[in-house]
C-alpha cells in the first residue's frame, strides 16, 4: 500500500494522537529526553506497531 493515498480514519487518527500525546518526549522540546533521537524513533515505532495492531489496515504503509 502507498502511504501517500492512504486515508485515515478518524479512529485511527484519534488513536494516533492519544499515544503520542502519553509520550512527552516526543513531542515536548523541553523534555530533557527530546533530543534522544534514537529514543524517539523507538517511541514512534513502538506507537506504530501498536496502531498497526489497533487497525489491520495500517499494515503496509
Amino acid at each position: 500500500m502507498n502511504a501517500d493515498n492512504f486515508i485515515w480514519s478518524r479512529e485511527a487518527e484519534v488513536a494516533l494522537l492519544e499515544q503520542v500525546r502519553e509520550v512527552k518526549h516526543l513531542w515536548d522540546p523541553q523534555d530533557k529526553l527530546y533530543k534522544k533521537h534514537s529514543l524517539r524513533k523507538y517511541a514512534f515505532q513502538r506507537v506504530a506497531d501498536s496502531l498497526k495492531e489497533m487497525f489491520p489496515s495500517l499494515q503496509g504503509i
